[in-house]
């Protein structure tokens, strides 16, 4: 009767960890799904990548450079990226400025098209736009 309370303990403790991990896994997987807006959770932009392929998720600063946030390939997980408006805000100092830019995205699908799309809203939907023509080909 010891050692099956030993083993149940443990087992219950795993059992409720792993649902309430599923669960806010699903609720993060719901809420990235959004068409209009880009979600913000504790100061990350929230993306819910969708197609297959890789990825490069980049950000323009106010000197002219450019900052590569996030690179990977695309999978079930929504993608979290801590994007640094905050450089836009102290150049402007709160005059001229409407809103900081959004950041920018390049991938290239599983069938190897390549294109470039601004990350406006939470879900991003890889190949929707046209095909980039590198060849001038028409």
């Amino acid at each position: 009767m010891g050692i099956a309370m030993k083993f149940k303990k443990p087992l219950m403790v795993v059992l409720t960890l792993a649902l309430i991990g599923g669960a806010v896994l699903g609720a993060l997987n719901y809420v990235a799904d959004n068409d209009e807006e880009v979600v913000k959770i504790f100061g990350y932009n929230v993306y819910k990548i969708h197609g297959s392929g890789n990825y490069t998720i980049y950000y323009p600063l106010p000197n002219g450079s450019v900052k590569v946030l996030k690179r990977g390939k695309v999978g079930f997980f929504p993608v979290f990226v801590k994007v640094p408006e905050e450089e836009w805000e102290k150049v402007a100092g709160g005059d001229g400025l409407f809103a900081a830019p959004t950041p920018m995205m390049l991938y290239v699908t599983e069938d190897g098209r390549f294109g470039i799309t601004s990350l406006s809203a939470s879900r991003v939907e890889l190949g929707e736009q046209p095909a980039l023509d590198l060849k001038n080909e028409t």
